[in-house]
């Protein structure tokens, strides 16, 4: 993963208690280890709602990891004297640690796992936090857990993708195959420009970029609709 580029990882998932608090601290490590820097779990809750704040091109970039799936008894949330996750059920609670982050980054981004595995649809409660946490200061939003490719939407300007589908994953079923990377473009004039750019997945479980010589995404005006970014590379 960190020679292929990943820089930030977000361990708060439906899977991140399959063996148990210390095998997910010991994930958490391993990521450190090689330089891929995990959010949305800790030690305690303030290691799990900590961001991982990077400088890019002379922007301080924030990232949250938010962990909608867990059970409800919140057995997997983390606490003052307990590891666990962020409660990303919780709107509020992921909304403060964007307001605190905000106050320090020039840009927030959540990467939220939440949602409704194998649905295509938006659920109208993600779709209410997205609203929410944008409104707390969030620049962006990048969702995950459904393995079905959902919409890309802007809210105030603000650019949602809701489900980014699967990535490198089985090439089965049919409709697996077909995802996306979001893309998100800040210019410093604030002009966001925001498209998915076309993945399909090939029978040895990795994605290819289907128009690898496409131009990046082109900022948008305010309230411009996210398909306009360019018919070559955008799923919407």
């Amino acid at each position: 993963m960190a020679a292929a580029g990943v820089e930030v990882a977000n361990l708060a998932n439906n899977h991140a208690m399959d063996f148990g608090f210390e095998a997910m601290l010991d994930g958490r490590e391993n990521l450190k280890a090689v330089g891929v820097a995990p959010v949305g779990v800790g030690a305690n809750i303030e290691e799990a709602y900590e961001p991982v704040v990077m400088e890019i091109r002379g922007w301080t970039v924030a990232v949250i990891g938010s962990g909608g799936v867990n059970p409800d008894t919140g057995s997997w949330l983390a606490q003052d004297d307990r590891p666990g996750m962020t409660h990303g059920n919780d709107t509020e609670s992921i909304a403060d640690a964007i307001r605190q982050a905000s106050e320090t980054a020039d840009l927030v981004f959540v990467t939220a796992h939440w949602g409704e595995e194998g649905s295509y649809t938006v659920r109208s409660f993600e779709r209410r936090q997205a609203e929410a946490w944008i409104d707390a200061g969030a620049d962006g939003i990048f969702g995950h857990h459904q393995h079905k490719l959902q919409t890309l939407e802007l809210y105030n300007d603000r650019p949602i993708a809701f489900g980014l589908g699967n990535f490198v994953w089985q090439a089965y079923p049919q409709d697996s195959k077909r995802t996306a990377i979001a893309q998100f473009v800040y210019e410093p004039d604030g002009r966001v420009g925001a498209c998915l750019v076309p993945v399909v997945i090939e029978r040895t479980g990795h994605p290819v970029i289907q128009d690898p010589t496409a131009p990046v995404c082109s900022p948008l005006g305010p309230a411009t609709s996210p398909g306009t970014c360019g018919e070559s590379r955008v799923y919407c």
